[in-house]
């Protein structure tokens, strides 16, 4: 299978065929890892859907896989036999050049236009394409895509006529579009042509039972690519990951175990200094208006602002910080237990 990625980039995916036998309930499908009961399902529904013919909306936050749960649509589908899979991301390129690269253009229809071009509904007729980002379409890109998705017919840049095109569309966005629609900012028909077959994936924060197996193969990944020893060492630093946010979901978590391989230790340093960005205060509060705070309570904030300061001297190992604030180790760990940083700074 290729996937044809305008804007110059062509990603050759490699082909068809021997793809590895799925088993969801052991947390295996495709190139997608569903531990989690929530990810379970959406592989359940790609798996039912992906035979049939129609348009698929997926949804999520940035990072969480949604090209490739297109592509293991694709790969379920009689047109893969057909066509390659298409691919065009909305928000990497300029607005004013996306037309050209759905659509194509005739010579001469615009500056710097010398020739004919195909778009990326031409090259994938018979086949599938799939939208990312549909969101960043123009209301007027959004009314010609809703005449393919109805009709199959497309007019080139400077064209004079439509033709006809035999394209399964799959769309995504990391915005909801139902309430894009409700603020007037994406078209209510088009979002309903879409959404013949949507799919939503979710966070990976709402989906920790993922992180181990995650990690695991993203260590194994980069392990082979950088030519190192692989050390499957996810239990050391899992429990770091479940103590972060992961904002940028799994492209965020790819990332940190490429920089855990090169720097052990690192995934326990981000996650140590976003906890406590979180928990520790910035100022403490001696009281307003007069009223002045119980001692205890002021007492209790220093004393989690400054066993902070201990660890990240430390680097977060508890051992050196107890060394270092004179007192012993288990009596750090009862005081942080007592003060409720147990398991924040860990």
């Amino acid at each position: 299978m290729i996937i044809v990625k305008f804007g110059g980039i062509v990603n050759n995916l490699g082909k068809e065929g021997g793809r590895k036998m799925d088993n969801i309930d052991e947390g295996t499908f495709g190139a997608l890892v569903c531990r989690s009961e929530q990810m379970k399902e959406v592989c359940r529904t790609i798996q039912e859907i992906g035979n049939a013919d129609v348009t698929v909306l997926i949804e999520g936050e940035t990072g969480v896989g949604k090209k490739l749960a297109a592509r293991e649509l694709h790969k379920r589908n009689p047109r893969r036999k057909e066509k390659i899979m298409g691919y065009v991301d909305c928000a990497a390129i300029m607005p004013e050049v996306i037309e050209s690269e759905l659509f194509g253009h005739k010579k001469g229809s615009f500056t710097g236009s010398y020739y004919d071009r195909k778009g990326l509904f031409e090259f994938a007729n018979g086949g599938t394409i799939f939208i990312d980002e549909i969101s960043n379409l123009s209301p007027d890109l959004q009314g010609k895509l809703l005449l393919v998705a109805d009709e199959g017919k497309i007019r080139p840049v400077g064209a004079n006529e439509y033709f006809g095109v035999d394209v399964r569309i799959i769309a995504a966005s990391n915005k909801n579009l139902e309430d894009l629609v409700r603020k007037g900012e994406f078209r209510a028909d088009l979002y309903w042509r879409l959404n013949v077959l949507p799919i939503n994936i979710p966070p990976v924060r709402e989906r920790r039972e993922d992180i181990n197996s995650l990690a695991s193969h993203f260590m194994r990944e980069f392990s082979a690519k950088h030519s190192k020893e692989y050390r499957d060492t996810a239990d050391c630093y899992t429990e770091s990951l479940n103590l972060m946010k992961l904002e940028g979901n799994v492209r965020e978590l790819r990332n940190l175990i490429e920089r855990e391989l090169f720097m052990p230790g690192a995934i326990k340093r981000v996650a140590f200094s976003e906890q406590r960005k979180s928990v520790i205060p910035t100022r403490i509060d001696y009281g307003s208006n007069g009223k002045v705070r119980p001692l205890p309570e002021i007492l209790d904030e220093v004393k989690i602002k400054y066993i902070a300061l201990a660890l990240e001297e430390a680097g977060g190992s508890k051992t050196r910080a107890a060394e270092l604030l004179g007192v012993k180790r288990t009596t750090l760990h009862l005081m942080m237990k007592q003060l409720g940083i147990g398991h924040s700074l860990l």
